[in-house]
């Protein structure tokens, strides 16, 4: 009798474990109390395959939990999620590959500051002046202008995936038109 509990022990633990690593990665609502409970539980590799899975909610926080432990696993994938047209996968690709150090982000991070997500400014300003060197806060403009004059020959849209209320000029609107 004794050996069969600890049988059955290990089995739970067994089943327990497979969860964690194939079933909790794949749903927000898991995931997010998992991460909230045990953070750094859940591999980074389980994240950086989310970002492939099809499913926009679970590439939008993969890449916020890959942010937060500035793992490098998935730079590439996030470099081509920044041309996302979806809101918030650009979003919070900047935002990863900005936590990661890397100057790819720089000026998706400055079209963050038009972005409805006006709370993550902070965070996308402290992303841009540990990339730059520079600091000139929150000020969309200033950022545009400092990088224009390094990159002249950039083409970047300053205008679109900017979410349902985007902080635009009447003048941008126009000119996106």
């Amino acid at each position: 009798m004794h050996k069969r509990g600890i049988t059955i022990l290990l089995a739970l633990l067994l089943v327990a474990l497979i969860g964690l690593v194939w079933i909790v990665p794949r749903s927000m609502f898991l995931t997010a109390v998992v991460e909230h409970m045990c953070p750094g539980l859940i591999p980074a590799s389980s994240y950086a395959r989310n970002l492939d899975s099809g499913n926009a909610d679970l590439t939008r926080e993969s890449l916020s939990y890959l942010a937060d432990r500035k793992n490098p696993i998935a730079i590439p994938r996030a470099i081509e999620l920044l041309e996302s047209t979806d809101d918030y996968i650009w979003l919070n690709a900047a935002h990863y590959v900005g936590a990661c150090g890397r100057a790819e982000a720089t000026p998706y991070l400055i079209k963050a500051l038009r972005h409805t997500a006006w709370r993550a400014d902070p965070e996308t300003v402290q992303y841009l002046r540990s990339l730059t060197g520079q600091d000139f806060g929150a000020d969309f403009p200033r950022w545009q202008s400092w990088w224009l004059e390094r990159h002249p020959d950039a083409s970047i849209d300053w205008t679109s995936h900017l979410g349902f209320s985007p902080r635009v000029s009447n003048i941008d609107k126009k000119a996106a038109k």
